[in-house]
């Protein structure tokens, strides 16, 4: 969905593209900062507003995705984010805060309507997800990409990033059709 990032990501996805996950720069459990890989998601198709995606997914009798900002469908609990949101002010009250950040979302959902509806290559939101060593994002790319909104790549680079980190997933480069639903 690419909330977080306004009109800034959703907007520039097409269908076919392979995009990565990783996590901000910090410790995840060890001394030294470091990123991880936690998904990479296959786009598959393009919705232009939350209630559009939310009749797709009803239509097929699928379960709604927790960040598909439409009524009656929760955010994910508190406890599932990095609890940190620099524009929504914490004053110690988790269901306080919870109510809030749902809220500026539900209006960023207004403002920016673009859904991307993808099916997952790679998920691991755990302590396990793979650590990106250092050097290894220029190695893969001849660069570091930029990591909010690093621009269009060549998709063969996924694979390669993938087998460096011993993930069997393979991005679309590498991959039979589709089966995702129309």
């Amino acid at each position: 969905m690419c909330l977080c990032r306004g009109d800034r990501f959703a907007p520039r996805l097409r269908p076919g593209d392979d995009v990565g996950y990783l996590t901000v720069l910090g410790p995840y459990g060890m001394k030294q900062r470091h990123q991880r890989l936690i998904a990479v998601l296959h786009v598959e198709r393009l919705f232009d507003a939350h209630s559009e995606a939310a009749d797709w997914f009803a239509d097929r009798s699928l379960p709604l995705p927790n960040n598909l900002m439409v009524h009656g469908n929760p955010a994910y609990p508190l406890s599932h984010s990095h609890r940190k949101n620099p524009k929504i002010p914490n004053d110690g009250n988790d269901d306080r805060f919870h109510r809030r950040w749902d809220a500026a979302y539900s209006a960023r959902a207004t403002n920016n309507g673009r859904v991307v509806g993808c099916s997952v290559l790679f998920v691991d939101a755990d302590w396990t997800a793979p650590m990106i060593p250092k050097g290894l994002l220029e190695d893969v790319f001849g660069k570091r990409p930029g990591t909010l909104n690093p621009g269009r790549q060549d998709q063969k680079l996924m694979a390669r990033l993938l087998s460096r980190l011993g993930i069997a997933a393979r991005p679309s480069s590498q991959r039979p059709p589709s089966t995702f639903e129309q």
